[in-house]
């Protein structure tokens, strides 16, 4: 009976010291729990903070280079890729972010490799289907490049003269590679000119794009017309200066069908006035060439 009250007695200060050891490590797992969270949220706040002031400096930076009209359309595209790239999630993440815990904390290594193969793979075929919906040429159809080239046109206006590289940079995902040369060709060219000819005036000054030299402060686009690999777009021009009569004109942008789409490849002088330009947009610039030394 002795022996039995002591064994049930070390039986109980058994269950009473393992009691204890659980008390005493809930606290410590808690601890170390609420560490982690902690030091979590400190890297997603730093993180976050240091995103937020890259993603400020890169738009700032962005938008003095494309200019108003530019950076505009910039956003705009941002804005449908961002529509489009959570389209072809289909929640996917989330579903990976779930089952993929799961199988982790099953400790099944190969459960965590299928489900994110899975998640990959959905997103990819999501993508590749949302690709195939679209319009073939959604982004480089003859009124898009048009258009684009009008934008960055007005970025810079008044236009005067051939542009520096920033301006030519704004035009160059509109332009034809040829017209693109030709431009750097010409603004080379007027170097070299200014440089040897001490004082002269350039050799082209007032817009280029235009038939107009005080340039268009305002413009409708008309309906294009392709032929073959070509297409011309005529476009509306007005110019206003709040002291005289609005002047209205219509010159013509010529496109050329590239592998990169269509581009901007000449524009055709349509007014004809007495001080204006005429002829085309290329004839200019040759002439520029042929005038330099």
């Amino acid at each position: 009976m002795t022996g039995r009250g002591k064994g049930g007695n070390n039986m109980g200060g058994s269950d009473g010291l393992d009691g204890a050891t659980t008390a005493e490590a809930t606290p410590a797992i808690g601890r170390d729990a609420t560490r982690r969270v902690a030091g979590g949220a400190a890297v997603a706040l730093v993180g976050g903070g240091l995103s937020f002031c890259l993603t400020t400096a890169y738009q700032v930076a962005v938008a003095r280079a494309l200019g108003t009209a530019g950076f505009g359309l910039y956003v705009l595209a941002l804005a449908v890729s961002s529509f489009l790239a959570e389209a072809c999630d289909l929640g996917l993440d989330y579903g990976v972010l779930r089952f993929g815990a799961i199988a982790r904390g099953a400790g099944d290594p190969g459960r965590l490799r299928a489900v994110v193969q899975r998640g990959l793979l959905g997103a990819l075929a999501a993508g590749l289907l949302l690709l195939l919906g679209l319009p073939a040429r959604a982004q480089t159809d003859m009124t898009g490049a048009a258009n684009g080239f009008l934008a960055a046109y007005g970025s810079f206006h008044p236009s005067d003269g051939i542009p520096d590289a920033t301006g030519r940079t704004r035009l160059a995902p509109y332009l034809s590679p040829a017209l693109s040369k030709l431009l750097a060709d010409g603004a080379a060219a007027e170097a070299r000119f200014s440089a040897k000819v001490k004082d002269a005036p350039p050799l082209i000054e007032g817009d280029l794009f235009t038939s107009l030299f005080e340039g268009a402060s305002s413009w409708k686009l008309g309906a294009c017309a392709a032929s073959g690999t070509g297409a011309r777009c005529p476009v509306e021009f007005t110019h206003t200066d709040g002291k005289q009569k609005p002047v209205v004109w219509t010159d013509t942008l010529l496109l050329t069908n590239t592998p990169q789409g269509w581009r901007v490849d000449d524009v055709l002088y349509g007014a004809n006035f007495q001080f204006g330009n005429t002829g085309k947009l290329t004839d200019t610039l040759h002439t520029v060439l042929r005038e330099a030394p």
